[in-house]
């Protein structure tokens, strides 16, 4: 299931996922929203407590800033400063998930940009 929107948002969903996810014993990789991080830091630190991965799912989740490789960057950087704030340092996992699930012919090479990051 992807929970992308779910995590770190107004609601207890974030806790309910994480509670499931401990019942039965499980980690996951969340890939997170940045802007939702900024307004939801306490959310994120629970899923990074947890001892599960966090991963990048944009900045603000909006398709035309994803078009280009300088764009993803930006998106990229904003993610880990928010992030940073939340946690008070980057996750070590370097994980990104395009919006949409992966980049298409017309931005691939938004796919290079993401590898130079690391």
């Amino acid at each position: 299931r992807d929970w992308s929107s779910d995590v770190c948002s107004s609601d207890l969903k974030t806790e309910r996922i994480l509670k499931i996810l401990d019942d039965y014993g499980v980690k996951a990789t969340f890939f997170v929203i940045g802007n939702r991080v900024s307004v939801y830091p306490d959310q994120l630190k629970a899923v990074r407590d947890a001892g599960h991965a966090i991963g990048c799912h944009s900045y603000d989740h909006v398709y035309k800033t994803l078009t280009t490789p300088d764009g993803v960057k930006t998106e990229i950087a904003d993610w880990e400063s928010a992030a940073k704030k939340a946690l008070g340092e980057v996750p070590s996992e370097k994980l990104f998930r395009f919006p949409g699930g992966s980049p298409t012919k017309d931005t691939a090479g938004c796919k290079a940009a993401v590898a130079e990051l690391g």
